[in-house]
């Protein structure tokens, strides 16, 4: 019975390890969209920006308004069959109805639904770059935490070479072929490397951390990564050309577009402002009745409420019009304004482009730099190698000394990091350009 209770735990163990998910880069810039926060203010905002052009089509139509009294006056009061003073009980009901229209009054209505519709496509092109800018955060956290793992096996693997020279030397010792000052050096050698082991555990916890905190992970929660991030071989790159990604991505990424859009709204906003110029027209229509208990027929009788309702009836139709004389410059200055802020939104439309046309050309030259030394680093790697393993012979045979081994071990492990390095960087600068390209979308 114990031995199938432990067979049992061992197997759900098992289970558990195994079903643990494991983050592919694309699950974890997901996962970092759904939970970021101020994405989701600005979808809200944009459900406001949605309700703004609701109503600025609505003040397009034209307005209707009620409206109902009645009154029981006591004391004096005015008779409104005769206008007279009178010191009698008086009870009176009206009804109207109102409604207006605006014909004319430069085009400030039409102009602003088209800014509130334009404003609602911008609020969805910021939804995209802020889904963009999440997407290179993780992608930078993502890539720093891959390299800060492979920067620990890398310490682990020469912690463990020291630890097996230091057994290695123990043996030379006591057969005669090395002095006991040799054990020293590698014990501070095997200190040195434990230490480096110890700091780069801590930096995997902290890239670990950073991009669980992206991603709204608690830190006591089981993460784990795909380990193929950084593993591609490299064949020598030429650089793209700066010029075909940014015709593609002026094509793709929603920044162009809020570009268009933002010198619109600009546009608009300046007729707007001109529109305060021009004269205002307007329509108005209205019908009203009422009862008065005053009112009374030849005989003296008091005239039925159905009849006055009748007999009060009055309806009316006009026109408005409505001269901007002065108005203490303010026409004038917000016109003023509008046009400089059109100019001031071509200009920052134009450094815009500028510095993203200065970032494409980076990230493409930065995928040549990445993939040139990881060539050099590969050959280094592989240089550096063979003259730890004869160094490590020579070491062996008597006839090495610690100084030696150690420049060896270093000149591998910076040769073993800079191929790590640049294969990320590599693969971090491939994605960006396919972001930028529009071949990479979340």
């Amino acid at each position: 019975m114990e031995k199938y209770f432990s067979f049992t735990l061992l197997l759900f163990i098992s289970l558990l390890v195994n079903g643990q998910r494991i983050w592919t880069l694309d699950d974890c810039i997901k996962q970092a969209i759904k939970e970021n926060l101020d994405l989701h203010q600005t979808i809200t905002d944009n459900k406001i920006r949605s309700e703004e052009f609701r109503q600025s089509r609505m003040v397009l139509l034209p307005t209707l308004n009620g409206n109902m009294t009645t009154d029981n006056s006591y004391g004096r009061s005015i008779d409104p069959s005769n206008n007279n003073i009178v010191s009698t009980q008086l009870f009176q009901s009206s009804a109207s109805a109102s409604s207006s229209l605006l014909l004319f009054q430069g085009f400030v209505n039409q102009n602003k639904l088209q800014y509130n519709k334009l404003n609602v496509l911008k609020g969805a092109m910021e939804e995209e770059i802020q889904k963009n800018d999440i997407a290179f955060k993780v992608m930078n956290s993502y890539f720093d935490y891959c390299f800060s793992r492979g920067e620990l096996k890398i310490a682990q693997d020469q912690c463990g070479l020291s630890m097996m020279n230091l057994h290695k030397i123990n043996i030379m010792v006591d057969a005669g072929i090395k002095a006991r000052i040799d054990i020293a050096d590698m014990e501070a050698r095997l200190a040195l490397d434990q230490f480096k082991l110890t700091q780069a555990q801590n930096n995997v916890e902290k890239a670990k951390l950073a991009l669980q905190q992206l991603l709204n992970i608690r830190d006591k929660q089981p993460f784990e990564i795909e380990d193929k991030i950084g593993l591609t071989m490299i064949e020598p790159a030429k650089m793209p050309d700066p010029d075909s990604v940014y015709d593609l991505a002026s094509k793709h990424l929603p920044q162009f577009s809020e570009m268009t859009i933002d010198t619109r709204l600009s546009r608009l906003n300046y007729a707007i402002a001109k529109g305060g110029r021009t004269p205002g027209l307007s329509a108005q229509a209205g019908y009203g009745t009422g009862y008065y208990d005053t009112y009374r027929d030849a005989n003296g009788n008091r005239i039925s409420f159905n009849n006055q309702l009748t007999n009060n009836a009055y309806q009316y139709l006009g026109l408005s019009l409505s001269v901007p004389v002065f108005n203490g410059w303010q026409v004038n200055k917000n016109t003023s304004i509008a046009k400089w802020n059109l100019e001031k939104t071509n200009t920052s439309n134009e450094i815009k482009k500028r510095e993203f046309y200065s970032e494409i050309e980076n990230a493409c030259l930065a995928i040549k730099s990445a993939a040139d030394e990881y060539q050099s680093a590969m050959v280094q790697e592989k240089a550096s190698s063979l003259n730890l393993l004869l160094v490590n012979q020579k070491w062996e045979q008597g006839t090495g000394n610690m100084l030696e081994l150690t420049d060896a071990r270093n000149r591998q492990a910076s040769a073993q990091a800079e191929m790590l390095r640049t294969t990320l960087q590599y693969e971090l600068k491939l994605k960006s350009i396919q972001i930028f390209a529009g071949s990479l979308t979340f």
